[in-house]
């Protein structure tokens, strides 16, 4: 009968679909209903279990509480990234159609452990202006390059640039601060008497 009809087509796999048709009177009518593909449901379990931001083909895909992102069928480049460990690149192959897949990533450590003496020991140590400990000192530090400072009362700063490589202990040891330059005020009476020393004026 002709009128306007409210079609309802459903596959496993697929978003439901409902769609209003108007049939004509009389003659053959096609229509063609196109149905949406439900994208696959991938778990991220990463060990450890710290905070990440996730990316597929370079776009930032969301995640859920449950570290589930949901990503079209098809071949696709992973990137996941973390504060303080190495980012991981990976392709997967997405089964999609709402199917679940669990993608399984041991991190590794962006940082290194880092040792940092000085002679005399007590100075304040600052990285990239900002103050992490005194003297003997072991701290970790995430890879780069990194611009250390270290200072003692009466003696002179010592600054320093350290590339760090990521998984690499590195020792700092007895660096040598120099004593601070010495400051001499003279006096004499009457004033304005010239003043040499070892014959220097």
């Amino acid at each position: 009968l002709p009128g306007r009809y409210t079609v309802t087509a459903q596959r496993a796999g697929y978003r439901p679909l409902q769609q209003a048709i108007d049939v004509p009177a009389g003659g053959l009518q096609v229509f063609e209903l196109q149905l949406e593909e439900l994208p696959g449901r991938v778990g991220i379990e990463l060990q450890p279990d710290v905070p990440f931001q996730l990316f597929v083909d370079a776009a930032a895909v969301a995640t859920g509480s449950d570290n589930i992102a949901e990503i079209s069928s098809g071949t696709h480049r992973l990137r996941i990234e973390t504060a303080r460990y190495l980012p991981v690149e990976q392709l997967l192959e997405v089964a999609g159609k709402g199917q679940a897949q669990q993608l399984a990533i041991a991190l590794q450590p962006a940082w290194a452990r880092v040792r940092i003496d000085s002679q005399p020991p007590g100075a304040s140590v600052q990285v990239d202006g900002t103050e992490v400990g005194v003297t003997p000192l072991e701290t970790e530090l995430l890879q780069g390059k990194h611009t250390l400072v270290l200072m003692l009362d009466r003696h002179q700063p010592l600054s320093l640039q350290q590339q760090v490589q990521a998984g690499t202990a590195l020792v700092l040891d007895a660096l040598q601060l120099q004593p601070a330059d010495g400051r001499v005020v003279l006096e004499s009476d009457p004033a304005g008497a010239s003043v040499s020393i070892d014959g220097t004026f």
